[in-house]
Formats: C-alpha cells, sequence, structure tokens
C-alpha cells in the first residue's frame, strides 16, 4: 500500500484548520458549486459538514437553520436520484442523512424518508424500512401529505402482503401495484 504524499500534506493541513476556518470554506464551496451546478450529493455534503463544525463550535450561528435545510434537501434529491440509478445502497445513504438533518417532526422530510424506507427495502433491511414506513405514513397523515402517506401504506401493503397494511388496501389497487 502506497501513501500519496499530496494526500497526506491536504489531510494535515485540513486538520489544522480551524473549525470555523473548515466551516466557511465548506460553505463557500457549496455556494461556488451550487451556482455553477454542481451535484446534489456534492453540494449536499459540503452544506451538511458546514452545518456540523458550526455545530461542534457551540455557538449560534445566524445561518445554522438555512445550512441545515439546504444541506437536508441536497442529499434528500442526491437520495432520490440515486434511487432513480437502482443504487439503493447510496440512496439509503444519503436519506438517512438527508432524514437525520430535516429531524423527526419535520413535514418537509416526509419524502426522503419515505424514499429510505423503500431503499432500506431494496437493500434487505426489511424490519427497518418497515418501520421508517410507518412512522412516514403516521407523520405524513398527521400533516396532511395524503400522498407520501399513501405511498408509504402502498408500499407495506406490497411488501408485505398479508400484513396489516395490506389490509386497508383495496385489492385491485394491490394487484396494479404488484404488476
Amino acid at each position: 500500500m502506497s501513501i500519496d504524499a499530496g494526500e497526506l500534506i491536504r489531510e494535515v493541513a485540513y486538520a489544522g484548520m480551524a473549525k470555523r476556518t473548515r466551516a466557511e470554506r465548506h460553505q463557500r464551496l457549496a455556494a461556488h458549486l451550487l451556482a455553477t451546478g454542481g451535484d446534489p450529493e456534492t453540494v449536499g455534503t459540503h452544506l451538511e459538514r458546514a452545518f456540523r463544525l458550526r455545530a461542534e463550535l457551540g455557538r449560534a450561528h445566524a445561518g445554522a437553520e438555512e445550512l441545515r435545510l439546504g444541506a437536508a434537501r441536497q442529499l434528500g434529491a442526491a437520495g432520490a436520484t440515486a434511487m432513480d440509478r437502482c443504487d439503493p445502497v447510496r440512496a439509503a445513504d444519503l436519506l438517512h442523512r438527508s432524514v437525520a438533518l430535516f429531524g423527526p417532526s419535520s413535514a418537509e422530510g416526509l419524502p426522503p424518508a419515505q424514499r429510505l424506507g423503500e431503499a432500506l427495502f431494496a437493500v434487505g433491511r426489511a424490519e427497518e424500512g418497515r418501520e421508517v414506513l410507518s412512522t412516514v405514513r403516521t407523520g405524513a397523515g398527521g400533516a396532511g401529505d395524503r400522498r407520501t402517506a399513501a405511498h408509504a401504506r402502498l408500499y407495506l401493503a406490497v411488501m408485505d402482503p398479508g400484513g396489516d397494511f395490506a389490509a386497508s388496501v383495496p385489492a385491485g389497487l394491490l394487484l396494479a401495484a404488484g404488476s
């Protein structure tokens, strides 16, 4: 195994920077990438790092909420793209990060959470997927997001045709969804 000297120098230089400086650089890079058409995963990752570094500093920051929501939205978009590309492993990682940034009571975080549940099923983590989708169904119903609640309910019913959720979905709809 060889060590790339340039990579080592970058690592040491980065570790030697103050957290505030690192946060500012991540934030500036994210803004530049966003303005020049950068991909959501890269933009979201830099916004997430900026947010987390600022949180580690323990000081209230005027733009903290904007950083958090920007990172959550970008990572959610990247996760949806990964699902569309049939890469559920990558999607699960990105969507998990998005949902964590949105927080458990965020109505805006429900659609990424729905996709996270689907990604978890796709990678064989059915129990976690079922748990996430059940939470989404309940939260979306309470938030008045009938579309997301219906998607979660239908996905649960299709993935577990003998379960409680299947009984609450009309049989014709299940047949159409399963084909």
